[in-house]
């Protein structure tokens, strides 16, 4: 056999071999459970879920937690134990298997195969009170439904829809991801369509509520910062062992993000980045990566770049004309809104100046604008010592300048950087959780005290502290 055989041997094999030709090894699962799973959440219950609930449940974290194929065999083999004894850690056959004579009966309300398919449904929620210096109190409520798909052994679908609702009673709902991935083998994973962004560990890993550890998120890492919260493209993710080091890999391409621009003083400059995923300018890509290693069992270090283009879409706070550069007589569609030249806020109680925008924005649509560079960079760690979690994360993001268009202003850089320890009270339900964080010049502490209910559910009450504004608050957290 001629070297060039046997190297297309080593290459083709692995993306032929099925993931479906192993089981799970019980011994290796509950290792890598203890060092894996309880690294950004409480450990969950092996009995929340039936047998299958938790092999879709392990297909999606070995997506967003970069393990491999085998290791997510290994860890559902651990959790199926307490099912029963007939509990299996095969993933379904593509093809439907009949049951079993005398097979043992599902638990109630439990999810189970549909033909070749698995079909799930999990999430999180929360009620929140928050009471501000000069406002009143105020409830907000949010639930956060997540559907998990699994066909096979090679397909899994996964989407997530936010629902909310605010004090004046409006509900608003937002699509967070949605997302096919293809197991292409046990070291890579194919992912399409609307997926949170690899930049940071914070809007991946950390934003749903009973994760988060207190009730909002650092300043500058919401829908409005520095940091994106979802783009819109493909991905090609997984695990790259080094031996006995654990480390995962992301490369992407999305669309370029949208711009918004503020007209204030007779001028216009850049206000914001839309932070949410666009599938408009197919043309004008982003390409990023982000790499994560684990040196030793607590410590965790990641790395993240993208860089591309970037349009603006919108003018905030402007009534006025397109002038056509080409023919300074002639003019373009009007540009006008109700708001007269003040600038217009939308940002809402969590956002901030400038950064990343979040959710509908009230500026008014522009086209044609010049294309900007565009360039977004992060770094996080997280480090545990018995029951004290120490983390942080830190994003810039930039936008260069242009001469040309309507909106033609210099460029901007929005950055923002958290620290947040958290204690695991030793032989109590509590925890105690201190987080800074700053985001372009604004500074904000935030104290908590959490109560764990159970694996799922806490109460959290915090007190949130900055230059501009103090409030207290209080949520009721659950993931199910």
């Amino acid at each position: 056999m001629n070297v060039r055989v046997k190297w297309l041997m080593l290459v083709l094999l692995p993306l032929a071999t099925s993931s479906v030709l192993a089981e799970g090894d019980f011994i290796q699962g509950a290792k890598v459970w203890a060092e894996v799973c309880g690294g950004c959440h409480t450990f969950r219950s092996q009995t929340d879920f039936n047998d299958n609930q938790w092999v879709t449940t392990m297909s999606h974290m070995r997506v967003r937690a970069g393990l491999t194929g085998q290791e997510m065999r290994d860890v559902v083999a651990f959790l199926q134990t307490a099912n029963g004894p007939a509990a299996k850690a095969t993933i379904p056959d593509a093809k439907a298997t009949p049951p079993k004579e005398n097979a043992t009966p599902p638990k109630e309300n439990a999810t189970t195969p549909t033909g070749n398919a698995i079909l799930n449904l999990t999430g999180y929620g929360g009620v929140d009170y928050t009471q501000t210096d000069d406002r009143d109190g105020e409830f907000f409520a949010l639930i956060a439904p997540i559907l998990h798909l699994q066909y096979g052994d090679k397909w899994f679908f996964d989407a997530e829809v936010e629902l909310s609702l605010s004090q004046d009673g409006e509900t608003d709902a937002m699509l967070e991801y949605a997302t096919a991935n293809y197991f292409l083998n046990d070291y890579m994973t194919i992912v399409g369509g609307q997926f949170l962004s690899p930049i940071g560990t914070f809007k991946q890993n950390l934003h749903p509520t009973w994760i988060n550890r207190l009730p909002t998120m650092p300043i500058g890492f919401g829908h409005a910062g520095a940091a994106p919260t979802s783009d819109f493209g493909l991905q090609l993710r997984g695990a790259l062992p080094l031996g006995e080091v654990r480390s995962s890999y992301a490369l992407y391409v999305t669309t370029g993000p949208e711009l918004i621009s503020e007209y204030e003083d007779e001028e216009f400059k850049l206000e914001s980045i839309v932070a949410e995923a666009t599938t408009e300018d197919v043309d004008k890509p982003v390409f990023g990566g982000r790499y994560t290693i684990r040196p030793f069992r607590s410590l965790e270090f990641g790395f993240s770049y993208a860089s591309g283009v970037a349009t603006v879409t919108g003018v905030e706070g402007w009534s006025g004309e397109v002038h056509d550069e080409e023919d300074e007589g002639d003019h373009g569609d009007e540009l006008v809104d109700d708001h007269g030249d003040e600038p217009v806020d939308d940002h809402g109680d969590e956002e901030e100046e400038g950064g990343h925008h979040g959710g509908a924005s009230n500026a008014t649509p522009i086209f044609g604008e010049s294309a900007r560079s565009y360039r977004v960079a992060g770094a996080d760690i997280s480090w545990t010592w018995d029951s004290l979690n120490l983390r942080g994360e830190y994003v810039v993001s930039t936008v260069g300048a242009t001469d040309h268009g309507v909106t033609a202003s210099d460029g901007r850089e929005w950055t923002a950087w958290y620290g947040q320890a958290t204690w695991n009270i030793p032989k109590t339900r509590f925890q105690a959780v201190t987080r800074y964080a700053e985001f372009d010049l604004k500074s904000r502490w935030t104290y908590g005290l959490n109560y764990l209910l159970s694996d799922k559910m806490l109460v959290k009450a915090a007190y949130e502290s900055d230059p501009d504004d103090n409030q207290v608050l209080v949520q009721l957290a659950f993931g199910f």
